[in-house]
């Protein structure tokens, strides 16, 4: 169950974003994606740790058997991904607290798709100068991986 926190002004929370986009400096990547994720709101503890964070044993232990576009996900720049945490309707009802429940139910049709849970992920790109692919990593997973949608966080892996 995620840890209720006390509600802060619009100046506290630009604060703790701004603290947390700091640890991408000083973090790895993917403990800094998950206190940023944690910081916008979306807390879960359903992880998955994995014994590898390359990009070939994220292919081997999700894509394995299904049509994955690695030129569309551009996975030849990633440099590392990490699962960080599945966020189903528990996590989001639960974020009102008690007194103010969220009425979120995922499990209904949008835009023609059933969407249960949502997954995010860190990918660690190989340098600076790649362009952060989310307009085209983010839906290669969803459809090609997973039957739900993805949230990536990306940032470029530490020389």
């Amino acid at each position: 169950m995620p840890t209720q926190c006390a509600p802060m002004n619009p100046l506290q929370i630009k604060q703790a974003i701004t603290t947390a986009l700091a640890g991408f400096a000083s973090q790895p990547e993917a403990a800094a994606a998950t206190a940023l994720f944690e910081t916008l709101g979306y807390r879960s503890a359903k992880r998955l740790p994995l014994d590898s964070n390359t990009p070939e044993h994220f292919l081997n232990t999700f894509a394995q058997g299904r049509q994955f576009n690695q030129e569309h996900a551009m996975l030849t720049d990633w440099n590392s991904v990490d699962f960080l945490f599945q966020l189903t309707d528990d996590e989001v009802r639960a974020a009102g607290g008690a007194q103010q429940s969220l009425p979120f139910d995922s499990r209904g049709g949008y835009n023609g798709a059933v969407i249960e849970s949502y997954l995010f992920f860190a990918i660690a790109l190989k340098n600076r100068t790649t362009p952060a692919p989310t307009w085209q990593t983010s839906p290669a997973l969803s459809t090609a991986c997973f039957p739900c949608q993805c949230c990536c966080c990306f940032g470029t892996a530490t020389p």
